[in-house]
């Protein structure tokens, strides 16, 4: 019981790190949409690959009559 509960603890933390650094990913990306950016950065690109996923199965859900602003970012939290 002791060894299952360490791995339970151990997939926790893994999930909680690595759901943090998305979150960290996501605001990136939108610090970097409001910039202006370069597109064609590696880093940009980089940004766009992993955050696309899920950002486009939120927009797909919310509608984007709200004065064209995008807030798929703040629903993705």
């Amino acid at each position: 019981m002791f060894v299952v509960n360490n791995f339970l603890m151990a997939v926790a933390k893994l999930m909680d790190f690595l759901l943090t650094l998305y979150m960290w990913a996501i605001i990136g990306r939108a610090v970097i949409s409001w910039v202006g950016a370069d597109p064609y950065n590696p880093i940009v690109r980089f940004l766009v690959e992993i955050t696309e996923p899920v950002l486009s199965k939120i927009r797909r859900i919310l509608p984007m009559s709200m004065g064209g602003m995008d807030f798929s970012r703040w629903f993705s939290f």
